[in-house]
């Protein structure tokens, strides 16, 4: 579901979030920063976008853009680049290797920002793989792909969502994703806020 920018500030210049200034939000209302208890590294790109590692045919920058406002931070911009001339449709973008409890279930949040001229069968979410060796390294024993959101041109917009993991399971892939039309021209997607925790 989308929502309006978030970032508010009062006349005289202040914050007006409920989280302090320069720090990170609390996506799930459970009264801890997210950027504390989350389990990927760097989930809120405070200042790089260290410890994401893009897939085939996509890129990554760091913009110093943030989904809450804040100041001092930014996020990840993604771009997925496959392209050809055939109907379908290529899903790609950014991931980090997280250790996991194998039959366990964890609770995912996130920020997303699909702008309007980026096409409107742009989608972007959080699709997951699981591995049998702690560094994702193994032959993938399963997956986990929820549906993705379309939202360009409606601000930025929350993804959440719960992943159960399969059994056996010692590392998942934490996969930032954009889908699109193979005939679209390269398309961009920002992410901010990463939560990914066990429940």
């Amino acid at each position: 579901m989308g929502r309006p920018d978030a970032g508010n500030t009062s006349p005289d210049g202040q914050s007006t979030d409920a989280h302090p200034l320069g720090e990170c939000p609390d996506l799930d209302h459970n009264g801890v920063l997210d950027c504390k208890e989350s389990l990927v590294v760097n989930p809120d790109f405070r200042q790089s976008i260290s410890s994401w590692t893009p897939e085939l045919n996509t890129a990554q920058a760091f913009l110093p853009v943030d989904a809450e406002g804040m100041p001092m931070s930014g996020c990840i911009s993604i771009t997925n680049a496959s392209q050809s001339d055939t109907t379908g449709l290529a899903v790609g973008g950014s991931w980090q290797c997280v250790p996991t409890l194998g039959g366990a279930s964890y609770d995912y949040y996130a920020e997303a920002l699909i702008s309007i001229d980026q096409g409107p069968e742009t989608a972007a979410g959080i699709a997951f793989q699981f591995f049998t060796t702690p560094n994702c390294a193994s032959p993938m024993i399963g997956a986990y792909a929820p549906p993705l959101v379309a939202s360009g041109g409606k601000g930025w917009f929350l993804i959440q969502g719960l992943v159960p993991t399969t059994t056996g399971t010692l590392s998942m892939a934490v996969r930032l994703v954009i889908q699109k039309p193979l005939r679209q021209l390269p398309t961009q997607v920002l992410f901010d806020n990463v939560l990914l925790k066990v429940r």
